[in-house]
């Protein structure tokens, strides 16, 4: 047996070392992974370095291939180009000809310019133009950059136009008649004799023209001097300005490459490196591959070399089992003492498995069928056949959704508004195509609902005002707008307009997204529009997009009664948690039947009564009387076909509307007093909400609303920056 077991260490000992050996192999393999991932994250931020200018590059190629031959000539041959274009022109010469340029020296228009514009593959030079030959002569870019072009960030609007482009010269003479020093008019000597008003008409056409060219001059002088941007240069000429595109992307590009010149070359190296390493994990797994055999074959003579030992020892044990009972007799005594002993644990290991059992009965009774969780003590719980449930478990268990309240997004603005005569409700015929936008919008997106908000001036009747959404109304229906997805109300003159319409009023279509403020704003309820605003500014019609708190479910009642069947409630517990997380938040209840016959009332009443009981239930659960309104519809809006007992079942429908108007007046009635402001400024959790509510961080909300929660912050006298992140959040196009 030891001359066995000898042989046996002597095989394990080798079997050690190879494995060994292999977890070498194995810990070579994992540094060779680690290096391949740095490769991996090198390349990907060279990959975000190039994806800066990359889009550039392609969109300026776009542009040059839709260049003509006939357009570059157009250009060379204009007899007085504006300022704009010589110097978009001379940036394009001094990149193409960077090798033997001096920046020093001032480009030619005729003898440089000019003959430049002239080749004929210049589009295929400009295409084929490799960005390193101006890494290499840097002395251009720089010049380019102080006297040019600025490469800091995106091309900005222009700070002054052109003054050689007619469309803009007014704008231009008004911003910069301020910076140019008056000239007095010439004087004009008398010749001969005078004849009356000809000559002082004369002298007046003398003076205005001297004028006019000093300020033109003074003006070609301002435009000489700061960065061009691609705004003013397309202005000027569209096809400059493909050229200004391409030459920007150029200097960008080498910027990129003349900072990062040293990434690229490290990431060439470790191309290379990759390679090596690729080449040496595969070596190093055929060597893993060789030795695992050689560990299999080793391991299957241990086991063999092991049976034999024990082959051996179950001998020995044999001679030893002899001998042991020739001394059975002599312990007899002692053979019954530990009989007795055995008993004694056995029936105390009986004892203690009974115990276990009774107490896995106990944990067994108290653990969640579903998730197989403890259910802790005085924790709500539910039975089944199978066992006992958490409360957040029995909907996932008896495969039922889980009841949900989401509160919608508005995605839309809806800009278009309609202005009617004083005390007229007739829509005038000017904005009809307004109307066709708003049809349009709604066509786009058939899951939206539209809010018809009808105004007056100061001393109209509320009725005015909603007759004045009615017809708008009656106009869109008989558009083939669905009636159900309109609700027109009226405000008087609650909402007064704020601004004046732009100019566009009464043309085209248009639809912003929420985090922009529209083309006309509203004032906050009472105060009264002074100076050019108003007028038929106030009598109006606009459209808002109605929120609506969304279930996942249907509210059930009892069959032809407005009594809530019990598996609804859960439902309409989400709506409560809306309507306390969102404290400022109106609703508006609707109830809604198909035309089946009701017996004992109309189904209007019977819709009436529904959206009632609902308001009844949110009040009881702690929801302000105030906040709430129901409204009955009966079968007057169905959203689907009553033809179908499919159809019948969706109109059979309680829907929740977001009061988008009541809300703004329930924010702006926290402003009571001076202690309103205080309190409000001092508690972070009001705050905090009012902020979320005007950036849109808490969902997209009616841009009244999200005015109105602004103004309350401004009020309370946040900090500026919090201001200013407000204000545009609000007037500007950005979603973060």
């Amino acid at each position: 047996i030891d001359g066995e077991e000898k042989k046996l260490s002597g095989m394990k000992s080798s079997s050690q070392e190879k494995r060994e050996r292999l977890e070498t192999i194995l810990r070579n393999a994992k540094l060779l992974v680690d290096q391949l991932a740095q490769s991996e994250e090198r390349k990907e931020k060279l990959t975000e370095i190039l994806a800066e200018v990359t889009p550039l590059i392609e969109q300026a190629q776009r542009g040059l291939k839709a260049l003509t031959r006939f357009e570059l000539d157009q250009i060379r041959r204009m007899p007085d180009p504006s300022v704009t274009i010589r110097r978009t022109l001379e940036m394009v010469h001094m990149i193409l000809n960077c090798q033997n340029h001096d920046v020093k020296a001032k480009v030619d228009w005729d003898r440089q310019t000019k003959r430049t514009l002239s080749r004929n593959d210049l589009i295929a030079t400009v295409m084929g133009f490799e960005v390193q030959i101006l890494v290499d002569n840097w002395h251009v870019v720089e010049h380019l950059q102080a006297n040019y072009i600025d490469t800091s960030g995106e091309p900005a609007s222009p700070q002054s136009s052109d003054p050689h482009s007619p469309k803009d010269f007014a704008t231009f003479s008004r911003t910069q008649s301020a910076a140019l020093p008056a000239k007095a008019p010439p004087t004009i000597q008398r010749v001969g004799s005078w004849n009356g008003s000809a000559s002082a008409k004369a002298v007046g056409a003398l003076t205005k023209m001297a004028s006019s060219r000093s300020v033109r001059q003074s003006q070609r002088e301002l435009a000489l001097s700061g960065p061009l941007t691609e705004e003013s240069v397309s202005f000027s000429s569209k096809t400059v300005g493909v050229l200004f595109k391409w030459c920007f992307c150029q200097v960008k590009h080498a910027e990129i490459k003349k900072v990062h010149g040293p990434l690229l070359d490290e990431a060439q190296a470790v191309v290379a490196k990759v390679k090596e390493l690729s080449i040496q994990v595969k070596n190093e797994e055929k060597e893993k591959v060789e030795i695992e055999k050689l560990v299999v074959k080793l391991t299957a003579d241990e086991s063999k070399k092991e049976q034999e030992i024990q082959d051996l020892r179950d001998k020995l044990a044999a001679l030893l089992r002899e001998a042991e009972a020739l001394e059975a007799k002599a312990k007899q005594f002692q053979k019954d003492e530990e009989e007795r002993a055995k008993r004694d644990r056995e029936a105390e290991e009986l004892r203690r498995r009974r115990q276990a059992e009774e107490e896995e009965r106990q944990r067994r009774l108290n653990t969640c069928i579903h998730c197989k969780e403890l259910i802790k003590p005085g924790e709500q719980k539910y039975t089944r056949e199978e066992g006992r449930l958490h409360a957040k478990c029995q909907y996932a268990f008896d495969g039922i959704e889980e009841p949900r309240a989401d509160i919608t997004e508005v995605k839309v603005q809806v800009s278009q508004r309609i202005e009617f005569g004083s005390g007229q409700t007739d829509i005038p015929p000017i904005f009809m195509q307004q109307l066709e936008g708003v049809l349009k919008i709604a066509q786009n997106d058939p899951s939206i609902k539209l809010c018809i908000e009808g105004h007056g001036d100061e001393g109209e009747d509320v009725e005015i005002s909603e007759a004045r959404a009615a017809a708008v109304e009656q106009y869109l229906v008989q558009r083939g707008m669905q009636a159900a997805r309109l609700r027109p109300r009226g405000y008087g003159s609650e909402f007064q307009s704020e601004t004046r319409p732009t100019e566009s009023s009464g043309q085209g279509a248009s639809s912003r997204p929420v985090s922009r403020a529209g083309a006309a704003g509203d004032r906050r309820p009472g105060t009264a529009a002074s100076g050019k605003t108003a007028g038929s500014h106030n009598r109006r019609v606009t459209f808002s997009v109605i929120q609506e708190i969304k279930l996942n479910g249907m509210v059930q009642f009892g069959r032809m009664s407005s009594s809530i069947s019990p598996d609804s409630t859960a439902l309409l517990e989400e709506v409560v948690k809306v309507l306390k997380a969102r404290p400022t938040l109106h609703l508006c209840i609707e109830g809604h039947s198909c035309n089946a016959p009701s017996w004992g009332q109309s189904n209007q009443e019977l819709s009436e009564d529904r959206a009632k009981s609902i308001v009844e239930y949110l009040a009881s659960a702690g929801i302000e009387d105030s906040r709430l309104t129901s409204k009955g519809w009966g079968e007057q809006l169905p959203m689907h076909s009553n033809s179908t007992s499919e159809g019948k079942a969706k109109n059979r429908r309680v829907e929740f509307h977001v009061l988008g108007r009541e809300s703004e007046r329930g924010l702006r009635s926290m402003l009571q007093s001076e202690a309103d402001r205080r309190r409000i400024a001092n508690d972070p959790q009001v705050v905090e909400g009012l902020l979320g509510l005007a950036s849109g961080a808490t969902g997209a909300s009616c841009l009244n609303v999200r005015h109105a929660a602004a103004d309350i912050l401004v009020a309370c006298g946040v900090r500026w920056d919090i201001e200013r992140l407000l204000w545009l959040a609000v007037t500007k196009n950005s979603d973060r």
